[in-house]
């Protein structure tokens, strides 16, 4: 997994005695508590297995169609270091798969952003929705945008972000509960850098519902406990 450039987490004595308040000051701090900790909160997960063997859900067989659709709780761990095991989390809806004569199938996609330290909640409506196409052999790259996620869904500092990610994965009918993949793309706000990190995709079966663990990657490593978040924490 690549890591964020050293100069954009550097933290320097001067930086927290004299400076300003401010989003990236803020993670700066975080940063420092997370590497003077002694109690694991902060520890970088473990780097995934490769892959299992993966089949394909086919077009033709309209239950492998109809298994694409459902409700999910999304997590998505940024990659940063010290903050990977703190991960945004959002209610995902998949409908209307529809094969196309390429033997791809098309689904649609809609999401809202969840409360970090109440993931019951969403913190805003569903966006637009968008359609994107599960490839013949699985493969999913899904590309929303510039999203803006509110503070309130901020897990690390209290601050809203702004990012730009890529989540690949690839659907197998091993894992029908279990969509899971890699991110990459860039952090406009709180702070600017690239995110290389997971993400784990859970079905669940109504929104509000949240799996225990959490988890954020195709190995189910498990988030931190959300009384750990840095924004909920005591």
């Amino acid at each position: 997994m690549i890591r964020v450039r050293a100069s954009l987490i550097s933290v320097t004595v001067a930086t927290l005695v004299g400076g300003c308040y401010g989003p990236e000051n803020e993670f700066n701090k975080f940063n420092l508590r997370c590497g003077q900790a002694s109690d694991g909160i902060c520890a970088e997960p473990p780097t995934p297995p490769p892959p299992p063997n993966c089949t394909p859900p086919d077009p033709n067989d309209p239950d492998d169609v109809a298994q694409l659709q459902g409700m999910f709780f999304l997590a998505i761990s940024s990659g940063i270091p010290t903050a990977e095991l703190f991960p945004t989390m959002q209610q995902v809806e998949v409908s209307d798969p529809t094969p196309q004569p390429d033997g791809t199938i098309r689904i649609t996609l809609k999401s809202r952003p969840v409360a970090a330290c109440d993931p019951t909640m969403n913190i805003e409506d569903f966006g637009d929705p968008d359609d994107f196409f599960v490839q013949p052999d699985g493969a999913l790259v899904v590309d929303p945008g510039d999203v803006t996620i509110p503070l309130e869904g901020n897990p690390v500092i209290p601050a809203p972000i702004r990012s730009r990610v890529l989540l690949t994965s690839r659907i197998c009918l091993e894992s029908p509960n279990l969509r899971c993949g890699t991110t990459k793309g860039e952090l406009f706000e709180p702070i600017m850098s690239e995110l290389d990190g997971t993400f784990a995709q859970v079905r669940v079966d109504m929104h509000g519902q949240v799996p225990d663990p959490i988890v954020i990657d195709c190995s189910r490593t498990e988030a931190a406990h959300i009384e750990m978040f840095p924004v909920c924490a005591p």
